[in-house]
């Protein structure tokens, strides 16, 4: 059954896969078609994308096989191999994020009921984008789809706060979301949610997580736990602990 990716899940459930392979003594010609189907299970990757995935566990699982007097638990607990795991995980999540986060603006913009939306905060933001980022924004097009008792206000709305368009905030010279490598993405908001509610209190309740150093170590320590209860050794209890 196909699964939807996370860099977390790939990592911490890829890093139990080659643990238990390897405490099995799964040889490498065996191991090669079965990490094709372990990453497989994944959807909407591309080809690319499943290759690198399928390399990275593929040379680690080869590598800690062969490491010297078979002590494949010291390679598998080594920072350097766990990071390469790591790099290659978050960065497939994010080459998937920004083709689902173009499809999604898309659709919203289609979506006949939604015209605000709301530009994430990043803290490691791009010095042209500081000012544009945690901004509300309104399809160029919502005069077709507001009618009734709510145009005025969200006219006056628009006025009062020169909103820009979302069409105009993503095209030249700003290219919010569509430039390479930007990492924002806008979120519907509700009509009535956006005219009863301060742009601060818009952002605290829809604000952006962002990986953190913290991130990091909790995940390395449960991926270690894990691997611990797999195949006991003192490398991986060294790690789980720190």
């Amino acid at each position: 059954m196909k699964k939807n990716y996370s860099s977390r899940s790939l990592i911490r459930q890829g890093m139990r896969y080659l643990c238990r392979a390897l405490d099995k003594g799964v040889p490498c010609s065996k191991m090669r078609e079965n990490l094709r189907r372990f990453v497989n299970r994944y959807e909407g990757l591309k080809r690319n994308e499943r290759s690198l995935l399928y390399r990275e566990l593929y040379d680690l699982y080869r590598s800690s096989k062969n490491y010297l007097g078979g002590d494949w638990q010291r390679k598998l607990g080594q920072c350097q191999s766990y990071d390469k795991i790591v790099k290659a995980a978050r960065r497939v999540e994010r080459e998937k994020k920004l083709r689902d986060k173009q499809l999604g603006i898309r659709a919203m913009l289609q979506d006949n009921e939604t015209i605000f939306f709301l530009c994430t905060v990043h803290d490691h933001c791009a010095d042209d984008h500081k000012m544009w980022q945690g901004l509300i924004y309104v399809d160029r097009f919502w005069r077709t789809k507001i009618e009734g008792e709510l145009y005025y206000p969200v006219l006056s709305y628009i006025k009062n706060r020169r909103i820009r368009t979302v069409q105009w905030v993503m095209g030249e010279p700003v290219w919010m979301t569509t430039r390479p490598n930007c990492k924002h993405y806008f979120i519907p908001l509700k009509t009535e949610e956006v005219l009863h509610s301060s742009p601060k209190i818009l952002n605290e309740r829809h604000r952006y997580k962002t990986y953190s150093r913290d991130d990091y170590y909790e995940l390395r320590r449960a991926v270690y736990t894990d691997l611990d209860e797999i195949s006991p050794c003192s490398y991986f209890k060294k790690i789980k602990r720190g």
